[in-house]
């Protein structure tokens, strides 16, 4: 086993559309993101990899460390072990269950454990879900500086290029949000997209409003001809995975998420 740090693209295309495509790494390997973006790989005496990770930097308010095992755990907690060295002193990760076990100098702190669910079956169109767009940026910021409760702030990820780039949409009541959801990554070269901020103002839940926002949502990514689309959720959210099973996501692997910062005395 040998530590690639500059692994190629294409391989690291089939690693992530082997058994369970990932939307979220391969979306990372698009022309967009791959500029803020460093890779590291573990191979094998045949070639492809067997594990892999990557750091985004320069689009979010810290760094992501993103190591979410399609295949092997065992083998990208090694590559975790290897590769800690080199990371940043505070980062946010999305990781396997046992991450810290092989980053000892790190301390986890705001550990969830997540789901990764992928769309199953052709999504259906809602007519009342509209489109949002860059013009409407100020009015989704407002939304969701208010739509989460206290426990869900964490989870908000909203960044200008989403809007910019890919399809969002909204649920509008009495010329409000009232319900909302975007995508977060989207790659046409591999026909997938990660979606988020799906959420709904607490007062008006209940109506099926997320449900109709997600699945309108969907449809209109299969109608670019996105055929691979994902989400996360935590593990402890029932309603919304109950939600999501119901418009046809079925649950494909876990992983944690989580803050990490190097121990005082490895701060650099």
């Amino acid at each position: 086993m040998r530590l690639n740090t500059a692994p190629a693209r294409d391989m690291l295309a089939a690693y992530y559309q082997t058994d369970v495509a990932d939307p979220y790494a391969l979306s990372d390997l698009d022309d967009f993101f791959w500029p803020h973006t460093r890779w590291w790989a573990l191979e094998g005496d045949e070639p492809g990899v067997m594990a892999a990770a990557l750091l985004i930097n320069g689009l979010h308010s810290m760094p992501i460390l993103y190591a979410v095992a399609p295949q092997n755990d065992t083998l990208t907690l090694e590559l975790l072990r290897l590769i800690a060295p080199e990371l940043p002193a505070s980062l946010f990760g999305l990781l396997p269950p046992h991450a810290a076990d092989a980053m000892p100098h790190y301390h986890f702190s705001d550990v969830a454990m997540t789901l990764r669910m992928l769309l199953e079956r052709t999504p259906t169109d809602h007519n009342d879900i509209v489109s949002m767009g860059p013009a409407q940026q100020h009015i989704i910021e407002a939304f969701l500086a208010t739509a989460y409760t206290e426990d869900e702030a964490d989870i908000r990820l909203f960044e200008s290029y989403m809007l910019e780039r890919w399809p969002h949409v909204a649920c509008i009541e009495d010329e409000e949000i009232v319900s909302f959801g975007g995508t977060h990554v989207l790659t046409h070269r591999y026909a997938a997209a990660g979606i988020g901020n799906i959420v709904t103002r607490p007062d008006k839940r209940g109506g099926g409003r997320a449900s109709r926002v997600t699945e309108a949502l969907c449809a209109r990514l299969w109608d670019l001809g996105i055929r691979h689309i994902g989400l996360n959720v935590a593990e402890s959210n029932t309603p919304a995975r109950r939600c999501y099973e119901r418009l046809g996501f079925i649950e494909k692997l876990r992983f944690i998420e989580c803050s990490l910062t190097r121990q005082s005395s490895e701060t650099t």
